[in-house]
């Protein structure tokens, strides 16, 4: 099983049960990571568990979101957990779970941002349009997936318009560069 770290996760698993019925079925998904076990509770209903798993650096401790992050993936134990008619326990699935860590970029110096902060002070944007479409006819998709798709849309935009600018610059001092006599 694989779960990203900034990602909620519904997981499902396919049930039979012989002897009780399904409303006296209580089920949790369990992980466990440096001997500490996180619970999610499952639901169960006609053959189905059905477990929400919260974005999963939500969940645990500052400290170990920390150490986690230091790795591209890291490996928990993981297992379903059942309780029968109150007094029955059984774990019908245990298994490793691979929480998968996001990349990140982070800039540490001042003086790198502030680097950045001066190519893209030369830019100049002049093809502005913004449209906004407020039905949901029209845009069936919630808000905040709308804002964040426009929002890495116009980053790359930005960047692209960045790459462009440096080449016309590049292009031009290398252009009187070459017509310079020695």
């Amino acid at each position: 099983m694989r779960i990203k770290l900034t990602e909620s996760k519904k997981l499902e698993f396919n049930m039979d049960t012989v002897g009780c019925s399904w409303e006296d079925l209580k089920g949790h998904l369990r992980f466990t990571f440096e001997n500490v076990e996180y619970g999610f509770p499952a639901e169960i209903k006609d053959g189905k568990v059905t477990v929400e798993v919260p974005p999963f650096q939500s969940v645990i401790s500052a400290r170990l979101n920390e150490s986690i992050s230091k790795n591209k993936e890291v490996v928990v134990q993981g297992r379903l957990d059942v309780v029968a008619n109150e007094n029955n326990h059984m774990s019908p699935w245990i298994g490793d779970v691979e929480i998968e860590v996001p990349v990140a970029v982070r800039v540490k110096s001042d003086k790198d941002l502030q680097g950045m902060l001066e190519a893209a002070k030369d830019i100049k944007v002049t093809d502005t349009k913004v449209t906004t479409v407020s039905t949901a006819d029209q845009n069936p998709q919630p808000f905040d997936i709308t804002l964040k798709k426009s929002k890495q849309e116009a980053d790359k935009k930005t960047r692209d318009v960045v790459k462009s600018e440096k080449r016309k610059k590049m292009t031009k001092f290398a252009s009187a560069m070459l017509r310079e006599p020695k």
